[in-house]
């Protein structure tokens, strides 16, 4: 079985995707996965290297990540990327909630 190299994939999608990537991290705060081509893996795997990458173009930004569980079916669930300076994990578990919600329809 082929090791993914998760280096190579985040500096992949930071390449093609900075302006957003920054965008969502530096002025709104949180990235979702899928947004961008970020897997629920990279992000877990990945988010210390993009850090790196926004830490090297002199964005001064600690990255967290976590995930959303959806209690009445636990293979559903929302990772997602987090600015520490502008949330802290309950407030950016807050917000992946309500974008869990609306991208599934969940009242």
């Amino acid at each position: 079985m082929e090791k993914n190299n998760y280096e190579e994939i985040v500096l992949n999608l930071y390449n093609k995707y900075s302006k957003k990537i920054v965008d969502s991290l530096i002025n709104k705060g949180i990235l979702f996965e899928f947004d961008y081509g970020f897997g629920s893996t990279v992000i877990e795997n990945g988010y210390t290297i993009l850090q790196t990458l926004l830490n090297n173009d002199s964005y001064d930004v600690k990255l967290n990540i976590g995930c959303f569980y959806y209690k009445e079916n636990p293979g559903e669930n929302l990772y997602y990327i987090f600015n520490n300076e502008i949330y802290d994990y309950n407030s950016a578990r807050k917000i992946a909630k309500e974008r869990f919600d609306k991208n599934n329809l969940i009242k």
